[in-house]
């Protein structure tokens, strides 16, 4: 499958390609382990052919002008879900290779939206699940969730764990979360 027929130079381009694709998903989907953000957990490593992955944080933290909203928290059937809503900079704020960076790898219309995290793994992201439409106007705001795995099956979580919905009470407090950040 990596090589699809090719050989030769095109056989190293189109290996690199996948490399590049297969490191930017890891950074992201594993950036909370990748980086100190887990409290009480060591930071995991993972490399490809001896390239160190580093985290990708698509809330850009590091930056100083990212406005860490009011966090909200829900309980659930006795367990607690964790709604962080956060506006990253205006590009004027950000240095010409930060704002490269970041619409390179996490454009920043499409990738608006709701960050969904099972047990600090990303999940689900970039995705506003019905509640507003994408537009220029939320194109800088992301809300991370936090859940633990017993409540799959009120998220009616995949066997990938790779697909979430919504359950109503999460749903009804992201409503108004949005309605403070639009």
């Amino acid at each position: 499958r990596l090589s699809e027929g090719l050989s030769g130079d095109k056989l190293i381009a189109s290996i690199n390609e996948k490399n590049t694709l297969l490191e930017r998903h890891l950074s992201l989907v594993f950036h909370r382990f990748l980086s100190s953000d887990i409290p009480g957990r060591k930071n995991l490593s993972i490399s490809i052919n001896n390239h160190k992955i580093e985290p990708y944080d698509p809330f850009l933290r590091g930056n100083r002008a990212t406005r860490e909203l009011n966090r909200e928290v829900l309980k659930i059937k006795g367990h607690k879900v964790t709604i962080q809503p956060y506006i990253l900079p205006h590009h004027s704020k950000l240095t010409k290779q930060e704002y490269n960076y970041y619409d390179d790898r996490n454009n920043f219309m499409s990738n608006q939206g709701i960050y969904i995290y099972r047990n600090s793994r990303l999940m689900v992201w970039g995705d506003w699940f019905r509640l507003i439409n994408r537009s220029e106007s939320t194109k800088l705001a992301r809300i991370q969730i936090d859940f633990t795995n017993e409540l799959d099956s009120i998220w009616t979580i995949d066997i990938k764990k790779s697909k979430a919905t919504l359950p109503y009470a999460v749903k009804d407090k992201l409503k108004q979360v949005i309605s403070k950040i639009k």
